[in-house]
């Protein structure tokens, strides 16, 4: 759906991770082959029909990866998954899913809002609370407290580096859904 090729690597992780982000070059190897053809900025289902595919190709392969945040079922989710947009007034109460956040500081096009709702929010924000403990909840947090200077060194969002280093945070907690050995994280996350 998005112009641009590479969508996980490009839009889901952290702008930190030079050596995860390299693999570009593989994909960009692969994608310089004459058999292999990129369209960007289509939806399925909008812009074209699963059938129309299924017509004219003899395989069809859906590798669109996850598009929608977990369910957790509690009080206030919805305040997460349906953030307000009613004449550019955004109200999170301070909810913001990760996938958001993370899309956001990196340049998804869908989520430019982000940023409008990070700059309605009352600073500092001394106090940030993660709940999970996987991979992308430690990129978070990690990315929450890197100083303005180690996030300019990466390829995060220039409006997302000045909002982020506005928000005057001075803790993060995680709160893991699990016990420890659950953690779904790697040690080059920390």
């Amino acid at each position: 759906k998005l112009p641009v090729a590479f969508g996980l690597v490009r839009c889901g992780v952290a702008p930190d991770h030079y050596d995860v982000k390299s693999v570009i070059d593989q994909f960009s190897d692969i994608a310089s082959d004459d058999r292999v053809k990129y369209f960007g900025n289509v939806e399925l289902g909008k812009d074209i029909e699963l059938n129309q595919l299924i017509n004219n190709y003899d395989a069809v392969v859906l590798a669109i990866g996850a598009s929608n945040n977990n369910n957790l079922n509690i009080i206030g989710e919805n305040d997460v998954k349906e953030l307000k947009r009613d004449n550019n007034q955004y109200s999170s109460g301070g909810l913001l899913s990760a996938r958001s956040f993370v899309h956001w500081y990196n340049g998804h096009s869908d989520f430019n809002w982000v940023g409008n709702v990070m700059k309605t929010l009352t600073y500092p924000i001394k106090n940030v609370i993660i709940v999970g403990n996987g991979n992308v909840a430690i990129d978070c947090a990690r990315i929450l407290v890197k100083s303005k200077d180690e996030l300019a060194k990466t390829d995060i969002m220039d409006d997302a580096l000045d909002i982020i280093n506005n928000l005057g945070v001075e803790n993060v907690y995680i709160i893991g859904r699990r016990g420890h050995v659950q953690a779904s994280f790697t040690i080059k996350e920390l």
